[in-house]
């Protein structure tokens, strides 16, 4: 006779599975999506902008695929002579792992990055299937350049001294230890200056009247831009940047890099 055990592993051996004639939905026990805004929407580009990304281009609904994220990235690197692009490997699919290497020096592989004696910043996103969002926001940096002149009182520090290294890692903001990263610097993160809606609709009716020339810009902007025309947020930040009143300062580091040496630069 058979024991109660090895009955039940005959039944669950043998025993006919029925399969339902109808699609069944199976969804994961996962919580409700949140619906998210904030202000690193602003980095979005239009999707007419020349270096709009796959991800834009859908607007962030849709992740590209290897061999479009790859044509998308030597453009990027064939229009840039400071990005190298090469292959570190292959995949277990079979398909080449990247690396986009940026160095002003000219430095095209791991090997002279090294050589260079700088500080160098590894970046890695979507290694993990379902997270493949780090490498889209990666694909959307804006680098934004400007001169600024320092008031009085500013401090040069020098890292041509015992400590030299230091001043690198407190004042580096991506170092781990900088004061950045310690919470010193918390202001450049929050937008101190802004202006609510019903306060910027009549100016900004006011600056069509008074300028023909943004009126032009703001229609050829509204026919070109689907995106900026369907979004009342971003029509009126067209006009709050060209006020007086606009945060030029918002998510700027207080702290700037000086590349070469007084006595050797050219600028003053």
């Amino acid at each position: 006779m058979k024991s109660i055990a090895q009955s039940a592993w005959f039944l669950l051996l043998f025993t006919p599975v029925c399969i339902a004639e109808t699609p069944v939905t199976i969804q994961a026990p996962l919580p409700p999506e949140i619906p998210w805004t904030g202000a690193s929407e602003a980095l979005i580009v239009s999707k007419s902008d020349p270096w709009v990304t796959p991800a834009e281009a859908t607007d962030l609904r849709e992740s590209p695929s290897y061999d479009e994220t790859v044509t998308w990235l030597r453009r990027l690197v064939a229009a840039a002579p400071q990005l190298k692009m090469l292959s570190i490997g292959t995949s277990p699919e079979g398909r080449k792992l990247w690396i986009v290497v940026a160095s002003k020096d000219g430095a095209g592989d791991p090997s002279a990055l090294r050589a260079n004696g700088r500080p160098t910043l590894f970046a890695q996103a979507g290694i993990h299937s379902g997270e493949i969002d780090g490498k889209d926001a990666g694909m959307m940096p804006r680098v934004e350049k400007r001169r600024m002149l320092f008031p009085v009182g500013s401090v040069r520090v020098s890292t041509d001294q015992p400590l030299g290294d230091l001043a690198v890692i407190l004042l580096e903001p991506s170092s781990t230890d900088s004061f950045y990263q310690w919470g010193f610097f918390l202001e450049v993160l929050s937008r101190v200056e802004y202006a609510e809606s019903y306060v910027l609709e009549p100016l900004a009716r006011k600056m069509l009247d008074a300028n023909p020339s943004l009126r032009r810009e703001f229609q050829q902007r509204l026919d070109a831009d689907p995106d900026f025309r369907s979004n009342p947020k971003k029509r009126l930040d067209f006009f709050y940047r060209r006020t007086p009143y606009f945060d030029d300062r918002y998510l700027l580091y207080p702290i700037a890099r000086e590349l070469r040496s007084p006595a050797s630069s050219s600028e003053r």
